[in-house]
């Protein structure tokens, strides 16, 4: 495979994962993490790339959700109070990508999956605690039990975060191998023929 053509299916991954936010299946359950793994996983020795990409393709998904979430999904789901942390949250899992998948294996993904879904559990809902409203409409408060509070309401949707991480990246870093194996087993046989 080409880095050209490399570079066009890792894009169109992305994009496509980045497409599926307009249909959610349950709350929390998102390709976001997992794109942002594997831009930074594929495009490490590109690392402008690597940001550039995922942060880019978040902007245009967001831009598609503000203006067609309510017909699409009955409710907005645009930009919220804490979309910056949300985008600082890509550039971090981003990163751990550059620098946490050397070799595509699934003990790599695998863990930097992980690390990735805590992460951005971690970094969002401490936006939401700064920024956000609870379940009242009301703002959380700013003290310990505010902070336990906030993270204690989020606790049920990390289950999504975890299990969308994990199935989107096994989905994108599968395909991602296949394709390499496919095309070069395909090359090989047409070279030997």
């Amino acid at each position: 495979m080409t880095t050209q053509n490399k570079m066009y299916l890792a894009i169109g991954l992305i994009f496509v994962m980045a497409l599926s936010r307009l249909f959610p299946v349950f709350p929390n359950f998102q390709p976001v993490t997992a794109l942002a793994l594997f831009a930074g996983a594929i495009f490490s020795s590109n690392k402008k790339l690597a940001l550039l990409i995922p942060l880019s393709v978040m902007l245009l998904s967001d831009v598609l959700l503000h203006f067609l979430s309510e017909s699409l999904l009955g409710y907005y789901a645009g930009f919220h109070y804490s979309t910056m942390i949300v985008y600082f949250s890509i550039v971090v899992i981003a990163f751990i990508g550059i620098f946490g998948i050397k070799t595509i294996s699934f003990k790599n993904v695998t863990l930097t999956s992980l690390a990735s879904a805590l992460i951005f559990f971690i970094l969002t809902n401490i936006g939401s605690w700064l920024f956000g409203l609870d379940i009242t409409n009301t703002p959380y408060e700013k003290s310990y039990a505010g902070f336990i509070y906030c993270f204690g309401q989020a606790l049920p949707f990390f289950r999504y975060t975890l299990t969308s991480t994990l199935l989107y990246s096994g989905i994108m870093f599968g395909i991602w191998i296949a394709a390499e194996k496919y095309v070069i087993s395909t090359r090989a046989e047409l070279v030997q023929k």
